[in-house]
């Protein structure tokens, strides 16, 4: 690719892949205008300039005739609810949205966003987005993603005698000691710096 999108073009790119992925259709450009409050001249526009950097390919005549460039497919990375850095409150239970990252998707199956304060001192703080691959296993002192309960949570594996625990990186919340199955280890976080 001759360049990166700008931040616009990102959006509406994002939004043709969301789009593709939830109904297996691509949208139109009126579909497009009217999603970023913009013409059907803009939108075609910011298209065509997502084709000249080899983000897009487009079948001419086809108002619907978008795909998304062969490298992009494995980019996408979903984002697949939230997860609990307190007590244990929402499980994994949808795809949120998706995130389109090139360099950092590697080793990287999905993102989950982080609710509560029970990580922060290990610098996971409440709206950031864990990385995680998904392995059934981690060693001791690995951030994990575990469920407990059938809720997800983000916690530090940590061996006590013969047992495992998850330990919260916050002295206001106990280790659990109850049974918990792990499904992902943490590599990475995402953090917006402009959360409105």
């Amino acid at each position: 690719m001759s360049s990166q999108p700008t931040p616009k073009q990102q959006r509406i790119l994002d939004f043709i892949a969301d789009r593709f992925q939830d109904s297996g259709l691509f949208p139109t450009l009126r579909e497009i205008g009217r999603r970023f409050d913009v013409s059907v001249g803009t939108a075609q526009d910011q298209v065509q300039a997502l084709e000249a950097k080899g983000f897009l390919k487009r079948q001419a005549g086809l108002a619907r005739g978008f795909s998304l460039a062969a490298d992009l497919a494995g980019l996408r990375i979903p984002i697949l609810g939230r997860v609990s850095a307190g007590a244990g409150v929402l499980a994994m239970d949808h795809i949120e949205a998706h995130y389109g990252f090139k360099d950092f998707a590697l080793g990287t199956d999905f993102l989950l966003r982080v609710k509560g304060d029970s990580m922060v001192e290990d610098g996971i703080l409440e709206g950031d987005l864990v990385q995680v691959r998904r392995q059934p296993t981690a060693a001791d002192g690995d951030i994990v993603v575990a469920l407990v309960d059938e809720e997800g949570v983000v916690k530090r594996l940590r061996k006590n005698g013969r047992a495992y625990e998850l330990e919260s990186a916050n002295p206001r919340y106990p280790p659990i000691t109850r049974a918990f199955q792990v499904i992902g280890l943490v590599v990475g976080l995402v953090r917006r710096y402009n959360r409105t």
